[in-house]
């Protein structure tokens, strides 16, 4: 069961980026555009770690802990809430439109439409799988740091690089890779807390618009 768990994980994250790699036209964005987009996050972890030489607080801990736990419940209450909210018909092909009746087949706009609602549809609940995914993520990764703090919140700024190689010793490398594993830790909790953030701000943001379009809101009566 842990191997199937596994792969249904791999693929689902697989699919979510071909997703989002992609606008509700199905266009792909460049690769470059792509490459910058993944690397931000990265950067903006480790300019946050720059300035947590002491490692994830507690306050830090019990804010995630529980915001996240808010997020998991509310998400997957607006998959149930949302599924029938948005329109998840596919666009007929040329030749199934030419056999429906002259009233049904609609016109080119309605087609392109369709397409970008289905488009986004598609890319809103892997969105929200992704923030569910993330936040059950973050909070187990905070677990070990709740009962091991002295392991993972080590003040950085109390160590230095060796100056020479006669200074390196077994004890200094036992150092070098525990203090290696809590930087690694805590760019990788900084950079699923970013992701799950902006995906929560896409999600919220976009539907919002979608929806208001879609009731024809845009102005007052």
């Amino acid at each position: 069961m842990f191997k199937e768990w596994i792969k249904t994980l791999r693929r689902y994250f697989q699919r979510a980026n071909n997703v989002l790699a992609k606008d509700i036209n199905g266009k792909p964005f460049s690769k470059g555009n792509q490459l910058i987009f993944r690397l931000s996050f990265w950067v903006i972890a480790c300019v946050v770690v720059r300035f947590l030489p002491k490692g994830l607080s507690e306050e830090f801990i019990d804010y995630i802990k529980d915001i996240f736990a808010i997020f998991v419940g509310f998400f997957v209450t607006v998959l149930c809430f949302v599924f029938d909210k948005l329109d998840t018909k596919r666009v007929l092909s040329e030749e199934e439109r030419d056999a429906l009746p002259v009233e049904q087949r609609g016109d080119a706009m309605s087609d392109v439409k369709l397409k970008q609602e289905h488009n986004y549809t598609v890319r809103f609940f892997y969105t929200i799988g992704l923030i569910i995914l993330f936040s059950t993520v973050v909070i187990i990764l905070l677990i070990p740091n709740i009962f091991w703090e002295g392991w993972f919140n080590l003040d950085l700024e109390k160590y230095e690089f060796v100056k020479s190689l006669d200074a390196i010793s077994w004890g200094s490398i036992k150092l070098f890779i525990h203090l290696s594993l809590c930087v690694v830790y805590r760019i990788v909790v900084i950079m699923l807390t970013i992701k799950v953030f902006y995906y929560t701000t896409y999600s919220v943001s976009s539907l919002l618009q979608v929806l208001i379009n879609k009731k024809k809101l845009e102005t007052w009566i």
